[in-house]
């Protein structure tokens, strides 16, 4: 389970993901890399330090997870098996928002360098810089491609072995989240831009525009993030189970457990790429 949890908090940003070359019926329905989508199949249906899977493991497992849904039913429809898989996102939803929202009491006091329980803008573009600054690879003053090819971490990130997670937090982590969040569309961040954005942001939070933060104010703009992510993770994630519910039922109105288990070992040969029984991590 904290493997399990903790995976949920990787961030993860993948050079190609499922909607540019796989059928969203054949994907883990989170927005990642193959290499990463083959990692988490191999995970969730093996173990957490397993480097490959067999069929009949695949099968099995997979098939397991839908023993619930037909526990009081034989045979259910689209409505129900979206709502089955919503109800195992809600639960996700429901351990990370406690987690998330602890973590953001955690930043505001870190941020808060002087303990007088509010932050200033000094403050507030102080954490940033220091972010900046550790991400700024080569101390030039820009978040560009260099900084990723000399970041060892992020380079892995875009290989695309990382998992990502189904909900996401909506605070930036690596170099390619900060300059999607802050860069305006370019595929470069400057300093200069960056401390732009941030004041903007203060200045959002501020509600009661006394130019300083306390930590209401601080708390209801990271929910706000929060919860659109949220919504945004719902919604992708109708989205899937619909797709996924198509392929089981192969145009039948219902679907039963010798549907799922037929189709997960289609997903699996989707998977095994090179036929050889068995679905692996590439070295």
């Amino acid at each position: 389970m904290k493997k399990h949890l903790l995976a949920l908090l990787i961030s993860s940003v993948a050079t190609t993901t499922f909607a540019e070359q796989i059928p969203l019926q054949f994907s883990t329905g989170v927005d990642e890399s193959a290499v990463a989508m083959k990692t988490r199949f191999i995970q969730e249906y093996s173990h957490p330090d397993a480097k490959q899977v067999s069929k009949n493991e695949f099968v099995e497992k997979y098939s397991a997870q839908y023993i619930a849904l037909f526990k009081q039913k034989k045979n259910v429809n689209q409505a129900q098996f979206i709502k089955y898989e919503q109800d195992k996102l809600d639960a996700m939803i429901a351990k990370h928002r406690e987690m998330s929202m602890k973590q953001a009491h955690v930043r505001f006091s870190i941020i808060d360098a002087n303990k007088d329980q509010k932050i200033t803008l000094n403050e507030y573009q102080n954490i940033g810089t220091k972010n900046f600054n550790t991400l700024d690879k080569n101390q030039d003053g820009l978040l560009n491609q260099d900084d990723l090819k000399l970041d060892q971490k992020e380079q892995v990130t875009h290989e695309g072995s990382k998992l990502k997670s189904p909900i996401g937090m909506p605070t930036p982590n690596t170099i390619q989240d900060y300059i999607e969040q802050y860069a305006n569309g370019r595929d470069y961040l400057t300093y200069a831009q960056y401390l732009m954005e941030r004041e903007k942001q203060f200045d959002l939070t501020d509600l009661n525009k006394d130019h300083v933060l306390d930590e209401n104010e601080y708390i209801a703009e990271f929910s706000k993030r929060y919860e659109e992510n949220i919504a945004n993770a719902k919604a992708k994630q109708q989205a899937f189970a619909i797709a996924r519910f198509n392929a089981i039922a192969n145009s039948n109105k219902t679907i039963n457990q010798e549907d799922v288990k037929k189709f997960a070992e289609q997903l699996f040969d989707y998977w095994d790429s090179d036929k050889q029984g068995s679905i692996q991590i590439q070295p």
